[in-house]
């Protein structure tokens, strides 16, 4: 779990809902929660107070070279966050062919979501999303066809996308029908 730890990224649900698990599979998980933020301190004594801390790791923040690191050992990359402008996070875990999991009504999820490489959660319960953090385990995941999903999102792809924009723009008006935009890209 990437991101500033904070309300916004919600990462105290993801410990609530690692608590329900049965503990007879709970202790053979383990999440990592790489950042820091407000509400680090919230979710630290949330994972002393419920003795989570051999599973639950809060490492604070990590340099972007190590952090390869971190995707590289993970299964699946977990997002809890109230709102996503981008969804960074699980797009950086598909480049290494992590699945996401992740609840269905993020902002960002309708850009970035794919059956192949991501497990949508529809209901904002702790018991819903720690029976998401199983499921994604259960799946067999095509980690290339993820990386592939990733390649949607390079940089390269986005400025021809933000190119194909402009030229409509030019072409068109100011006006950005996103029907007509949606065909573009």
């Amino acid at each position: 779990c990437v991101g500033s730890i904070s309300k916004r990224k919600n990462q105290i649900q993801i410990a609530r809902a690692y608590n329900l698990i049965d503990d007879s599979i709970r202790h053979k998980i383990k999440i990592i929660f790489a950042g820091s933020g407000p509400q680090e301190r919230e979710l630290r004594g949330y994972i002393i107070k419920h003795e989570l801390s051999p599973n639950l790791i809060v490492c604070g923040n990590i340099d972007h070279e190590e952090l390869a690191n971190y995707y590289r050992i993970a299964d699946y990359t977990i997002t809890a966050s109230k709102d996503e402008g981008f969804g960074l996070p699980i797009i950086e875990g598909y480049y290494f062919g992590l699945p996401a999991v992740a609840f269905s009504d993020l902002d960002a999820i309708s850009d970035i979501n794919n059956e192949k490489s991501s497990l949508l959660v529809y209901e904002r319960t702790d018991q819903a999303l720690a029976n998401g953090i199983l499921k994604v385990l259960d799946i067999d995941w095509d980690r290339e066809a993820i990386k592939k999903i990733a390649q949607n999102f390079s940089r390269e792809k986005m400025a021809q996308n933000y190119h194909k924009i402009f030229e409509y723009s030019r072409k068109n008006g100011s006006g950005f029908p996103f029907e007509e935009i949606a065909k573009l890209i």
